[in-house]
């Protein structure tokens, strides 16, 4: 369709991103050929958002909703209006404790709580392994 070669993707596969603000919008990601066959969970299509996934530990504008990592999953048959199982509540933290849930597994320095991370991180201390995380949710 027209949508489809005004932007790049008539004749390829390929993936575009966009975010309305007002009555504006704009195109913030565009991804095509050999770079678009890593694309296949919903982790992947979040990450290349111009908001991401949300979460506590990524800059978004004032006023968007942020969550801690991964605590808004729930199980596949549970989404009804109930907040998480305790289950997956606990596994959940379980995992945070573990230095996961931000950036790439095991990049967290083993023992350091999240909540001590994302304070280094505000104030420009190297947290990860290989230097400073690169922020790039921002508007």
């Amino acid at each position: 369709d027209d949508f489809d070669k005004d932007f790049g993707v008539d004749e390829w596969h390929g993936h575009n991103a966009f975010i309305r603000d007002g009555n504006r919008v704009f195109r913030t990601y565009f991804i095509n050929a050999r770079g678009d066959e890593a694309f296949g969970t919903t982790w992947s299509y979040l990450d290349m958002t111009a908001l991401g996934r949300q979460e506590e530990w990524e800059d978004s504008p004032e006023g968007c909703p942020q969550t801690p990592p991964y605590e808004w999953w729930n199980w596949n048959d549970d989404y009804t209006d109930a907040p998480p199982s305790e289950g997956w509540s606990a596994a959940v933290e379980r995992g945070i404790q573990a230095g996961q849930g931000r950036g790439r597994p095991g990049s967290l320095p083993a023992g350091v709580p999240m909540k001590e991370m994302v304070d280094r991180e505000a104030k420009g201390e190297q947290t990860m392994k290989g230097g400073r995380r690169k922020k790039t949710r921002t508007m």
